[in-house]
């Protein structure tokens, strides 16, 4: 059976730098060990861990902007709750409440201002 540390050994420098930079796609007991790796191949760390935090930062900047809404489909939202539709009224509730979490946990409504309040 495969190992993390097995799997870590087999990456080349470029595969290990990416999924460091990428370590929300990964398991924690692999990254520690992708950690251990790119540390014993004298990859400079600290350098890593300033461009992930730059990247992690500027994305949770991002996503606090939150999505816009489909226009079309929150045009038949409105004129089905208009006519007494419970998908309607569903969807705005979608609209209104979704919420997200981001890097760090922190829940953010998924969609922006805009969508929520039509303007």
């Amino acid at each position: 059976m495969e190992t993390f540390q097995t799997r870590a050994e087999q990456k080349t420098d470029t595969e290990l730098v990416d999924i460091y930079l990428h370590s929300q796609d990964y398991q924690e007991n692999f990254m520690k060990v992708v950690e251990e790796e790119i540390s014993k191949r004298k990859i400079p760390l600290d350098a890593l861990k300033q461009i992930r935090s730059e990247s992690e930062e500027s994305s949770d900047k991002k996503f606090e902007l939150g999505e816009q809404g489909n226009p079309l489909w929150i045009a038949l939202s409105f004129v089905a709750a208009l006519l007494g539709g419970l998908i309607g009224l569903i969807a705005g509730y979608i609209y209104a409440y979704s919420k997200r979490k981001n890097s760090q946990g922190k829940e953010i409504y998924a969609y922006n201002e805009q969508t929520v309040n039509g303007k």
